[in-house]
């Protein structure tokens, strides 16, 4: 049985503001995703935890997964936008052409295959390889 996906967007839980501030979800984030790890909810070690919330949104209802690149890539606080209640270094994060590599191709391609979100139709006039016969 399929269930068609709902509007709705989900992100990374580090996305989300909190009383920590956006990007630091405290300890009661960190307790949650030990839960998830701990509960087999995602189904992984927690060793390449990143990924398996990534996978966990591309596996969502919501109709649009959006991943935050410092997400996608594993970072840590290095790669945080900005810092509440801070007018300097805010908006100063950037990545490196040679920090996306052809596995994150891959691995991205896999899930977006596996859950059904690759584009079945024509944008404009361009017609997308996974729809050619």
């Amino acid at each position: 049985m399929t269930f068609p996906r709902a509007s709705g967007i989900l992100l990374h839980q580090t996305s989300l503001p909190s009383p920590f501030g956006i990007g630091d979800p405290g300890d009661e984030a960190y307790a949650f995703a030990d839960f998830l790890v701990a509960g087999k909810y995602l189904h992984t070690s927690g060793e390449d935890i990143h990924w398996d919330f990534v996978r966990a949104v591309f596996a969502s209802m919501a109709d649009t997964a959006i991943i935050p690149l410092q997400d996608l890539l594993g970072l840590g606080t290095e790669g945080r936008m900005n810092l509440p209640n801070s007018t300097e270094g805010n908006w100063s994060w950037r990545f490196a052409k040679e920090d996306l590599t052809d596995i994150h191709g891959e691995r991205l391609r896999d899930l977006t295959e596996t859950y059904g979100r690759t584009p079945k139709h024509e944008v404009g006039s361009i017609r997308l390889d996974q729809d050619k016969e």
